[in-house]
């Protein structure tokens, strides 16, 4: 027997070493991706539920994940049973050597209230031009991205604000057109131009038929830009809308490309164009300007969209909706 319990606490000291060593990272590696995957799908659903409750007009608190803490314990048991009195009373009843282990994993999670104002400042306030720039350039379609998150363009207005004049919102939603078509043609980009600058990048020489600068040229119509830094390689005609600027790049009579061409023909000419973005309400007719909507604004516009039953509607548990169809 003694030689038997010598074996058994071998057998479990063995069995504690092992688990020591594989436990860690088999936690890590089977928890880690367990609670980053509850907390994405918590949060969508408190998204999800926020969007649902401010389409009906009610109050919702948001709970933050602060921390997860997982605590990970592991213990072993040994045993042995022995008969007493004759055999034939426990013959192949008794478990002469049993060993155990048990891992046993208790996390603590800590939840905060979102309500801070750093918070409702940060929820409330505009998106950054930068941070439209990087979602532009993380989307395949640039012309979504910006009917998302632009609301005002030069005087254009998105449909969905109120009070817009039916014209402007005609041409938002032309302009916005426009971009995405020669976007995904490889005629434009938003880009940087440095710190805190940006601007609506063109590639001249991608402009290869009439149809390419028509649509151009009515894109300048609509966000009203007359004055513009214009120097191309070729013959083609320059823009209408475009003028000569008064810095050099564009002197004398003619305007436009002749004028560019004609002004300075020791500086090598340019196929690109780069119109200015900026962040204001007011226009200048040689940028655009950009209002951009809030995180805020975003939740709204998706409570807007939610669809109500009429009777509820009727009842006055939520509001009618602005948009229709």
């Amino acid at each position: 027997m003694d030689s038997r319990l010598s074996g058994a606490l071998a057998l479990l000291a063995a069995a504690l070493l092992t688990g020591c060593s594989i436990v860690g990272p088999a936690s890590l590696g089977s928890g880690r991706a367990a609670y980053a995957e509850v907390i994405t799908k918590t949060n969508d659903q408190q998204l999800l539920r926020a969007i649902v409750m401010d389409r009906y007009a009610e109050s919702m608190v948001l709970m933050a994940v602060t921390s997860v803490t997982a605590n990970v314990s592991l213990s072993a048991s040994a045993g042995a049973q022995v008969g007493v009195g004759p055999s034939s009373s426990y013959e192949r009843n008794l478990v002469p050597l049993s060993l155990g282990v048990a891992y046993e994993e208790n996390p603590t999670i800590s939840y905060v209230p979102v309500e801070t104002p750093a918070y409702l400042q940060q929820i409330m306030s505009p998106l950054p031009l930068g941070q439209v720039l990087l979602l532009v350039r993380g989307s395949r379609d640039t012309g979504q991205v910006i009917h998302m998150f632009v609301e005002r363009m030069n005087g254009l207005t998105h449909p969905l604000i109120n009070g817009g004049a039916p014209e402007a919102q005609a041409g938002y939603v032309r302009a916005v057109e426009i971009i995405g078509d020669l976007s995904r043609r490889g005629i434009l980009d938003l880009v940087s131009r440095g710190e805190g600058k940006y601007g609506l990048f063109v590639r001249l020489a991608e402009i290869a038929d009439a149809d390419d600068m028509g649509e151009f040229e009515e894109l300048l119509k609509l966000l009203d830009i007359e004055e513009i830094r214009w120097r191309r390689r070729g013959s083609q005609p320059a823009p209408a809308s475009t003028t000569a600027e008064p810095d050099g790049e564009g002197k004398g009579d003619e305007g436009g490309l002749a004028g560019a061409e004609a002004s300075d023909s020791t500086r090598p000419p340019r196929d690109v164009l780069v119109i200015p973005l900026r962040f204001s309400a007011a226009a200048d007719h040689t940028s655009i300007a950009v209002m951009t909507r809030s995180v805020y604004d975003l939740v709204v516009l998706a409570a807007q969209s939610v669809d109500i039953p009429e009777e509820q509607i009727d009842a006055g548990m939520a509001p009618a909706s602005p948009i229709t169809d």
